[in-house]
Order: C-alpha cells, then sequence, then structure tokens
C-alpha cells in the first residue's frame, strides 16, 4: 500500500484517543474520524452540526462537524482542532482498510513543512509560520464547484490611422482613431452545488445551481476557487454580499457568516 498513514493521537471528551490517520493530502479539512463507540470517538458529549463533507467514491458524503480538545503528533500539540465525523454509510468500505481511524488534512498538514521518505517510510514534520494560527471552518453553509463556463463580453477600443470621430486622439500631428469592438472570453462559473439547512446562505435566499458572479464586490472570474470559498471561513458576524445568475437572472443577495461551534 504506497498511501502515507501516521500514528497520533487525538484527545477527545478528556480521553487520550491512539489513532491510526491517512495523510490525505488533497483533502481542505483537519481532521476525519471515523465513529467508534469502543475507542471513545463520538460526539455525544460536543456541539456539532450537520453538513456537506466532500466526495466519496460512492458520492457525496455527509456527517458532523465539531472541535476537538486537542490533535497529537509525536511531541506537537494543536489545540481545538476542526474534526469531522462522516457517516458510517459514507466510509463502511475506507474503514476496512488497515484499521485506519481516520485521515489528517490540509488544515493540519499546512501548519507543517513536511518530507516525504517513501524509501525509508518516514515523514518529517517541522511546524512553520502557520501552527499556532487558529482552526477556523465554512460558516456560510455553501459549498462552490467550477460548473462549466462563462461566455464574457467585454468592449475593446482599437486604434488605427483614419478619420476623425468621438473616441479620436491626436498625436504628433497624426490622428488616429479608436475602434470600439466586442471582445468575447471563457470564463470558469462558480455554482453552488451544496446549501446546508438553515444556513445564512439558505435563510438569505441562494439556492442550488446559482452561479456566483461577484463576492463582495469582485467578479469571481478573475478569482481562483480557493480565493472565492477562503471569504467563507471569516471571523462570526463578517457580512458576505453576492451578486448571482440564476437561469439568466441577475440576483444580489447578502448574508451574516455565522459559527456553528
Amino acid at each position: 500500500n504506497s498511501k502515507p498513514y501516521v500514528q497520533s493521537a487525538v484527545e477527545l471528551n478528556s480521553e487520550i484517543i491512539p489513532v491510526k490517520l491517512l495523510v490525505d493530502t488533497g483533502g481542505s479539512d483537519a481532521l476525519w474520524l471515523f465513529e467508534d463507540d469502543s475507542l471513545g470517538i463520538h460526539l455525544y458529549h460536543k456541539k456539532y452540526f450537520e453538513d456537506f463533507l466532500g466526495h466519496g467514491l460512492s458520492g457525496s458524503v455527509y456527517g458532523k462537524r465539531s472541535r476537538i480538545e486537542k490533535f497529537i503528533l509525536k511531541d506537537f500539540e494543536l489545540k481545538n482542532p476542526n474534526v469531522a465525523i462522516p457517516d458510517s454509510v459514507s466510509v463502511i468500505a475506507t474503514r476496512l482498510v488497515n484499521d485506519r481511524n481516520g485521515s489528517m488534512s490540509g488544515e493540519i498538514l499546512k501548519r507543517f513543512n513536511i518530507v516525504f521518505d517513501y524509501p525509508h517510510q518516514q515523514m518529517t514534520f517541522k511546524k512553520n509560520k502557520y501552527f499556532d494560527k487558529a482552526f477556523s471552518y465554512n460558516k456560510s453553509g455553501l459549498e462552490l464547484e467550477h460548473n462549466g463556463i462563462r461566455l464574457l463580453q467585454e468592449e475593446v477600443f482599437e486604434a488605427s490611422p483614419g478619420t476623425m470621430n468621438e473616441n479620436s486622439q491626436t498625436s504628433s500631428g497624426i490622428k488616429i482613431s479608436f475602434d470600439k469592438k466586442l471582445k468575447f472570453s471563457v470564463k470558469p462559473a462558480f455554482a453552488i452545488v451544496e446549501l446546508r439547512n438553515d444556513s445564512p446562505a439558505q435563510r438569505a435566499g441562494l439556492k442550488i445551481g446559482d452561479i456566483i458572479i461577484k463576492i463582495n464586490g469582485r467578479e469571481t472570474h478573475k478569482m481562483e476557487l480557493q480565493d472565492v470559498m477562503a471569504i467563507f471561513y471569516g471571523d462570526d458576524g463578517e457580512t458576505v454580499r453576492m451578486d448571482v445568475d440564476r437561469k439568466g437572472q441577475l440576483m444580489h443577495f447578502s448574508f451574516v457568516l455565522e459559527s456553528m461551534l
């Protein structure tokens, strides 16, 4: 098996629980843990909310989001990390692999400079400037994806010698006219694909299938998807303003980010 795993531990409900985790470099969450009453991995005494967690081999994965007291990796300790516990149906096949208890992903990994030594089956971790940064999560209730393309129309002016018109200028005695032309360009479309029930975004009136045109005054076709999503990880109480295309109709929405934990 070429996938990297680490032996680590979590503090949950005041108990230190050893866990074997897949190192998931493609995931954006901090930790996924598989619920296991025999090990004490559960959220019976924790505040949590139900949410979309990501995509698996069988489709969309849903589950619970919460926080745990601590994540322990050798001599490193990270306090109050986010944790996601997928529902048992979504991970029934995954749980059979090598006694795996879950995975550690981007929100943990970004706090370290990591060297993978596959021949010797070792990993070296060195904490970096993000190590002490507080953990955050998506407070909007929205999940976006690249969903096709948008065809944008722009006006451009091309200079050419000729007669004077309203767009003409004179330079060194030479008359230059500027012809207005239309330019079409293809840009990615960011669409809402998941919408948490009773979330700030849903209460504001946003719907699955809406195409995000602007967010907080910025045109999304000039942004990367991760930059748009990062806005949803802002502080509790921050306002998000969005212009969306809903089946050809331009609509405006705003909502306030709301902490669930």
